[in-house]
């Protein structure tokens, strides 16, 4: 895979240019910065790839003083060293910047605070002395640095093994990469550290000056009895390639506190069996290590990704330098006839040496050479490999180009991906009264909602929600919020918004009170904009549900024990619990003293379903208050990006808007949402881009053929509407937002399929607040561009996967007010 850096960036694709900088610089001399975490790393390496100088400041004792890195204070010494650093460098290779071709620089994945001093720096250089620049991804580097010592050819299997990373990855070029297992949690290094503080071993002369991982190691060379603790064997049953360091630092935590028990410690002792303890551990993570290399030599092999006879493992990384683990993994090689690898162990650990080199090698290629220095920027996380479990859409387009328009994804779930539209319509055309699709299984062992176990239950609020009419008969009620909320931006005089999603939350929110509680949150008063306020409780709340039950659904340790990640969920969720008891509470005493009453909210309604039981009343309260405020809020900001990135398009909106609403205090009605054809075309088209999320799932509850195929019942089946709905066979100019291929009479109208675009779903299991969540988007969108240009001030905006789609960056926006209309 080729790593995108940013968006539009303008790599040197003019071959003839290139060329003249290969003839110009027949002899490259590669200037690498390295400031990913706690150490600022500079090197020089020439065209055959000699060493010429290095540099490097390390700021481990620093951090050891301070018990573990500190991002502030990791940034404030690699901007206090950087320059420094450099010009040692260039001394030692008796060099000037001058001399240099090209600047290659750590942009990813890192320490935000410390990827930052670098890239800035080395901006100021490249445009100082017109140098091209070259961005290396920190990972990268580290499995391709063992070809600078070592004659490896492509492809083989790396080992990546540091404080921050534990994966296994196929390396098939100097930018593809086959991501095979990653942690699902903790690193090794992280985990050796960690346990270090709380052995104490800092306490012990000959360790203080060590990190985490050489303490371990030290002291376990000192054991008498290291199989008098029994630690498990992570992820034994099951048949991947992921790692898993949280159980055995749990279970080591667990002995320690035992025998601290036993001997009654306290203060600053260590526990007699320090030593068998720390071997204890390092011999359960080098177990853990070499039982998922042996399954990734095995896959290899049985896959034929990697030639039988040229099988090659290189093992990088800080937790590389072990030796203990080093030597089993050898063991292990020499018995499946593996070559095996490791750079020295001075390039093992975070340095400029392997940015350089990765540079070098970029440069032969021609890849990645940037020379448009604004579009460069830093990215804290960034997976190796083809997919990014943060962009599914990606992937799934990705699986499309590589497999055609139906894919068959095993083992563990049988899962199939469709890509046309005919098949999603067979799908969707199935007898079945209550559809079923997979559920959430963090949220289903949490508790039981909507989104969970639909059947009955949903369809009798959704058949409330359709039979009151409630689009219409809440359009005064959100036009007076949507009111409100204006007001609110324009006496906060601000018409540079540097993100505009936090103030659609709490538009969304006081829209949710008003139609379905009957409840004002106030979320725009001067109270409620602190931390600790109610509306900003909620909003928190269901973006910690959202954000967390799609990664919870890939987990598997959550099951065993409660994980950091299952506890913010079960929090949020108990947030959203008891401000929806309160608010029903509420409704229930009103109701005893009240009998009669004007209260038309949809709440009121519920109540008043025959048989209805108040948990469920509750879950249907939590499941529309972490729905409603973050996919309208979501849609809407797609929305109102592609309307400000098309000008003739938002010309056309407001004078539609104009027309319909001369008066900018015109009341939005139910005739005037009637009368808003582009308007509704413009949401139709900006969902057909984005939509709520990449398709629609379902278990299929009879057997279906498919394109030839038998798809036996219990299949998960996955529409991917969202590929789809981009591909050319199906759309004109898919990429392109279009209005007008919705309006009929129009010359650029299209006869789009119906089950092309399916942003809520179909059938019973479609979304329960569709009709509303649509009508919140046109009052917000008509009001917005009636009384605002609007115009974007970011950069091509993409997707996140999270339990839906949500915008990968701030939506920044300027407002200038229409006035004298």
């Amino acid at each position: 895979m080729q790593f995108v850096f940013c968006y539009n960036s303008k790599l040197i694709s003019n071959y003839g240019r290139y060329i003249r900088l290969r003839k110009f610089h027949s002899k490259p001399l590669i200037f690498g910065i390295e400031t990913s975490c706690d150490d600022t790393g500079c090197a020089i390496v020439d065209g055959r790839g000699n060493l010429l100088s290095e540099s490097l400041h390390c700021q481990n004792l620093i951090h050891l003083r301070n018990g573990g890195i500190i991002p502030d204070v990791a940034q404030d010494l690699h901007r206090r060293y950087i320059e420094l650093t450099v010009e040692d460098t260039l001394k030692k290779a008796n060099l000037s910047m001058d001399d240099i071709t090209a600047l290659a620089v750590t942009l990813q994945p890192g320490l935000p605070l410390s990827l930052a001093v670098g890239m800035k720096y080395a901006k100021h250089l490249a445009r100082k002395f017109n140098k091209p620049f070259i961005p290396i991804h920190h990972m990268e580097a580290h499995a391709l640095v063992s070809r600078m010592q070592h004659n490896i050819p492509f492809p083989y299997l790396t080992l990546l093994i540091s404080g921050g990373h534990c994966l296994l990855a196929i390396v098939q070029d100097i930018n593809q990469f086959k991501l095979l297992g990653e942690s699902l949690d903790s690193a090794p290094g992280e985990v050796f550290d960690k346990v270090s503080r709380r052995l104490k071993l800092r306490n012990v002369p000959e360790y203080s000056k060590m990190s985490g991982g050489q303490a371990i190691e030290a002291s376990a060379s000192k054991a008498s009895d290291p199989h008098c603790f029994k630690l498990p064997l992570p992820l034994a049953n099951y048949k991947d390639c992921n790692f898993s360091f949280n159980g055995l630092k749990t279970s080591t935590l667990l002995h320690l506190h035992r025998k601290e028990k036993e001997h009654n410690i306290e203060g600053d002792e260590l526990i007699p069996e320090v030593s068998d303890l720390c071997a204890a551990l390092l011999m359960a993570v080098t177990r853990h290590l070499v039982h998922r290399t042996q399954r990734a030599i095995e896959f290899c092999k049985q896959r034929k990704l990697i030639p039988e006879t040229e099988g090659r493992l290189v093992v990088s990384g800080g937790v590389a330098c072990n030796n203990f683990i080093f030597k089993n993994l050898t063991i292990l090689c020499n018995e499946m006839e593996y070559d095996i690898f490791r750079p020295d162990p001075k390039l093992c650990t975070d340095n400029g040496v392997m940015i350089a080199w990765n540079g070098l090698e970029k440069w032969r290629g021609g890849v990645d050479i940037v020379t448009d220095l604004n579009s460069l920027d830093i990215k804290a996380v960034s997976p190796l490999g083809d997919y990014n479990a943060d962009t599914l859409d990606k992937n799934a387009c990705l699986n499309w180009r590589r497999y055609g328009g139906l894919v068959r994804e095993s083992p563990i779930i049988n899962l199939v991906h469709l890509y046309e539209p005919e098949l999603f319509e067979t799908i969707f055309r199935q007898n079945d009264r209550y559809p079923a699709r997979r559920s959430h299984i963090a949220m289903l062992h949490y508790r039981l909602g909507m989104d969970q176990i639909g059947g009955a239950y949903e369809v009798r609020f959704k058949e409330t929600f359709q039979g009151l009419k409630m689009q219409k008969k809440y359009v005064a009620v959100t036009d007076r919020v949507v009111t409100q909320f204006l007001q609110w931006l324009k006496d906060k005089e601000m018409s540079t918004i540097t993100d505009f999603l936090p103030y659609l939350n709490r538009l969304n929110l006081e829209v949710i009170g008003a139609v379905v509680f009957d409840e004002s949150f106030n979320s725009f008063s001067d109270p409620e904009q602190l931390v600790s306020s109610r509306s900003n409780k909620i909003i928190s709340a269901a973006f910690g549900s959202n954000s967390g039950i799609m990664k919870l659904d890939k987990g598997v340790m959550w099951k065993l024990f409660t994980t950091p990640l299952y506890r913010k969920l079960a929090k949020s969720q108990e947030y959203l619990e008891k401000v929806s008891k309160d608010i029903l509470l509420k409704k229930l005493n009103y109701y005893a003293i009240n009998s009669e009453s004007n209260d038309s909210s949809l709440l009121s309604s519920f109540m008043q379903l025959p048989g209805v039981d108040v948990k469920d009343i509750v879950g249907m309260m939590v499941d529309i208050l972490m729905a409603g405020i973050d996919t309208t809020s979501y849609t809407t900001s797609f929305a109102l990006y592609h309307i400000a990135t098309n000008p003739d398009c938002q010309k056309e909106l407001f004078r539609e808007a104009l027309s319909l609403l001369p008066d900018e205090k015109t009341e939005i009605s139910a005739s005037v949402l009637a009368k808003a054809v582009y308007l509704k075309s413009c949401v139709k088209e900006s969902l057909r881009l984005n939509p709520v999320a990449i398709g629609v799932g379902r278990v299929l509850q009879n057997d279906v053929i498919l394109k030839g195929y038998k798809i036996p019942s219990g299949t998960v089946v996955v529409t991917q509407n969202m590929v789809a709905s981009r591909l050319p066979q199906y759309v004109r100019n898919p990429s392109r937002f279009i209005p007008e291929r919705y309006l009929r009479g129009s010359t650029q109208y299209e006869d789009i399929h119906p089950f092309l675009s399916l942003p809520f779903g179909f059938g019973p299991r479609s979304c329960i607040a569709r009709r509303l969540a649509e009508q919140n988007m046109c009052i917000t969108i008509m009001k917005i561009v009636r009384n605002y240009k609007i115009e974007w001030l970011g950069g091509k905006l993409g997707v996140k996967t999270l339990l839906i789609n949500k915008p990968d960056q701030p939506i920044s926006l300027k407002l200038t007010p229409r006035s004298g209309i």
